[in-house]
């Protein structure tokens, strides 16, 4: 019982980030119909009429959806609003189905709108894997054997990602990055050719993500 409510909640909570209030509001309507109906029925099995409005209203709900997700891309509903409060790392899904697909841009530091704008050309349909290395000199790291410095494990992110959390989380990463090197802070300091952020990020697989939602809400329910 407590999985179903739990499933409920999430999926209402998907309901009002992508097709809004007003469509949540339809939805709940037709909720209560289904489970007065549903209560009516176990009162009175004979009466079939409570049966009908007990489809009706699954068939509504269904509509509703459809409906909305003909405005808004459905296969948008599949993706998983990381970073909202914190960066999701790559590891933590457990999932190493990765396509060819690959976007790559390079930053300058401390510069959060080449971040969002990064973040705004991503595919709505897709979760990405987010490598992000540091490179003092822009033309150091088009030059095949130059070291690179990985500034953390793997991330996960997506269109819906918030800027503001990964740019906090690198520049966190950056000053961790000079003390545990003993580097200069002379190296953070920006120049024409650099220092430079390079994300390589690669499309993910969707499905897996679900399952782990639905392993989530499993794993809460098993600790209450």
């Amino acid at each position: 019982m407590i999985e179903v409510l739990l499933l409920i909640i999430f999926g209402l909570s998907l309901v009002y980030i992508y097709f809004g209030l007003f469509t949540l509001i339809q939805i709940l309507i037709w909720i209560v119909v289904f489970f007065l109906s549903n209560f009516l029925l176990g009162i009175n099995p004979e009466e079939k009429k409570f049966l009908w409005i007990k489809l009706f209203s699954v068939l509504t709900i269904m509509f509703i959806i459809y409906w909305n997700s003909t405005v808004v891309n459905v296969s948008s509903m599949l993706i998983l609003p990381v970073s909202i409060k914190g960066v999701t790392y790559f590891d933590d899904v457990k999932s190493s189905h990765i396509d060819s697909k690959t976007e790559l841009a390079m930053f300058n530091l401390f510069d959060l709108d080449q971040i969002s704008n990064f973040i705004e050309r991503l595919d709505n349909d897709y979760n990405y894997m987010l490598n992000i290395e540091f490179s003092p000199l822009m033309t150091e790291y088009n030059y095949l054997d130059a070291p690179q410095l990985i500034l953390s494990r793997p991330l996960v992110i997506n269109r819906f990602s918030s800027p503001a959390t990964i740019f906090e989380f690198i520049n966190r990463r950056l000053f961790y990055m000079v003390d545990y090197y003993y580097l200069d802070d002379f190296i953070l300091q920006q120049s024409k050719d650099g220092p430079v952020l390079i994300f390589k990020s690669f499309i993910r697989n969707l499905k897996s993500l679900i399952i782990i939602i639905f392993l989530t809400i499993l794993n809460i329910k098993s600790n209450l």
